[in-house]
């Protein structure tokens, strides 16, 4: 703020400029001082802004994989074995005893063709996942349940459209039914 102050011969008197202005007035005998604290509300907004938005930025997870991981509770899961994982696509294939599940990846990770997946597999929404092969807790969309090959070639198709002529192929699993 810079506003000029003039005395009683007009000429300024005291100002500050872009801090705050701290001025004396002078008019007859009587002296007001007048403190403007611009400067320290400056100060005090900024800070509080500068640590709201490292509380923000520091909340944010893209990623969720953890490490320390508790094996019994994942092993007492479903099991399945990703049969079709590409990364053209952000959706892979897990086949379980009950059938195929589709799941959308969730972040950046997506587990590669064979992996061993532990976890809730037979039903819809958004789940924390185990990958034994690589050890890693991640999580994923769970969008489709318990298809036969065919539904899930069809739901796949429809989630990631292939060019014509092409065919999509699971990989042969080891997960007994």
């Amino acid at each position: 703020m810079n506003i000029p102050l003039f005395n009683d011969f007009n000429k300024p008197v005291f100002n500050l400029k872009g801090f705050g202005t701290i001025f004396i007035l002078i008019k007859t005998e009587t002296a007001f001082i007048i403190l403007n604290l611009i400067a320290m509300k400056r100060i005090f907004t900024i800070s509080v802004l500068s640590l709201f938005t490292a509380l923000l930025l520091t909340a944010c997870v893209k990623d969720r994989v953890y490490s320390g991981i508790d094996e019994g509770y994942w092993l007492s899961k479903e099991r399945g074995e990703v049969v079709y994982s590409s990364s053209t696509c952000n959706y892979y294939v897990i086949e379980t005893a009950n059938g195929y599940t589709l799941v959308r990846t969730y972040g950046s990770y997506r587990p590669s063709q064979g992996s061993i997946i532990y976890g809730n597999l037979s039903t819809s929404g958004t789940k924390d996942l185990y990958n034994r092969t690589y050890s890693v807790v991640f999580t994923g969309t769970i969008t489709d349940y318990w298809m036969n090959y065919y539904d899930a070639q069809a739901a796949l198709d429809y989630y990631c459209p292939l060019g014509k002529n092409q065919v999509r192929e699971f990989k042969t699993s080891g997960v007994t039914k």
